[in-house]
């Protein structure tokens, strides 16, 4: 099977309100095996800051736009910010540019929890015309890191299929892409705490500095990404276990502590193919409802077990069966894998509190899952 090419991803926003953000748009391009690139990963040397930014639009494949809250930084030269220099020079260039834009109900959230720090209050003018400009374009929005990482990989997925788009092609040598993956992402965080450091000892807040590189590198050294998303394949013959399933974990669904996915999420009139593609790159943990009618489904068989399957076998990917009905899963791969229950008592086959009792314990053991480094 050929390798899929590879694209550098140049990213915009603003920085000190975006941190967050920016790491998760940084994580979710090197999880789809492409290639962030951004101005804060740069020195500008001897060159002006906007022949820079140009220089690096020029040679990246795609251009990625993080709006949040605040405007930014403005170029002295033309009054105007430089992420809106970047973008509108993106599409000067007509480089492929998609954008996610902050949603304004989350925007105020944000606002009463961090205060003016996330939102402009020195050019909001410049700001309005600006995201207006961004919005008159085709836009995803977003109220979390994690939006922008399904956008991410909905989108890339898209451009690597364009043949107008080059990027880099692998050598056929066996690479080790998770590897260099992980390195890059932690070359990157590196490259932001020394950044950070450069900054203050140019500022001459040299107490702060002892402070952030403390903090940073505490970040840098135990900060991990947290492992809340699941995957949920099933038979919609099977939907009432897939309830009883959901409805035992809604109090951590409901404080966002996990984030559960199912094929019910996909809205009308929206790509669900891609939906599941990228519900199944982002997840954590896959929960399989095996039953008779899951595995008789064409569908799962050919679009869901293949990829979550590969992922198991080469991400890491955690993958949790039920047994919801008798069936022949000893026939399949699926037999490889940890059931949540005991096969010989399916969930069918239980009623009243032993059933509740049995769903109790198989999301404990999801949870227990999640929490594991």
């Amino acid at each position: 099977m050929a390798q899929k090419k590879k694209l550098q991803v140049f990213v915009s926003s603003t920085y000190t309100d975006l941190v967050e953000e920016r790491q998760a748009a940084v994580e979710a391009i090197l999880r789809a095996g492409h290639i962030p690139a951004g101005m804060e990963l740069f020195a500008a040397g001897d060159e002006t800051q906007m022949n820079v930014i140009r220089r690096w639009i020029d040679e990246a494949d795609v251009y990625m736009l993080i709006l949040g809250g605040r405007y930014g930084s403005i170029d002295p030269k033309s009054g105007m910010g430089y992420i809106e220099l970047e973008y509108r020079y993106a599409l000067e260039i007509n480089k492929p540019v998609f954008a996610v834009v902050i949603d304004e109900d989350y925007l105020n959230k944000k606002v009463k929890r961090y205060g003016s720090n996330v939102i402009e209050t020195a050019h909001p003018d410049k700001l309005k015309k600006f995201r207006d400009l961004v919005r008159s374009k085709m836009v995803r929005f977003w109220r979390d890191p994690t939006d922008i990482k399904i956008a991410i990989l909905e989108t890339m997925t898209a451009f690597s299929d364009r043949p107008d788009i080059l990027g880099w092609i692998p050598s056929n040598e066996g690479t080790n892409v998770g590897a260099i993956a992980e390195e890059l992402s932690r070359l990157y965080k590196e490259n932001k705490i020394l950044r950070d450091e450069n900054r203050l000892l140019r500022e001459g807040r040299t107490n702060d500095v002892i402070h952030v590189r403390q903090e940073s590198h505490q970040q840098l050294n135990v900060r991990k990404e947290k492992r809340n998303r699941i995957f949920y394949s099933y038979s919609h013959n099977d939907n009432k276990w897939l309830d009883r399933l959901l409805l035992m974990l809604n109090p951590l669904i409901q404080s966002q502590q996990i984030i559960a996915w199912a094929d019910t999420k996909i809205k009308p009139g929206e790509q669900w193919r891609d939906e599941i593609q990228a519900a199944i790159e982002s997840a954590d943990i896959a929960v399989l409802l095996v039953s008779p009618h899951f595995l008789a489904s064409d569908f799962i068989l050919k679009n869901e077990l293949p990829p979550l399957l590969s992922a198991a076998k080469k991400k890491g990917l955690v993958v949790f069966w039920i047994a919801i009905d008798h069936s022949l899963f000893d026939h399949t791969e699926i037999a490889n894998y940890q059931a949540a229950n005991d096969p010989s008592k399916p969930l069918s086959a239980l009623k009243g509190d032993k059933l509740n009792k049995e769903i109790l314990e198989i999301s404990r053991k999801i949870i227990a899952a999640l929490s594991q480094e």
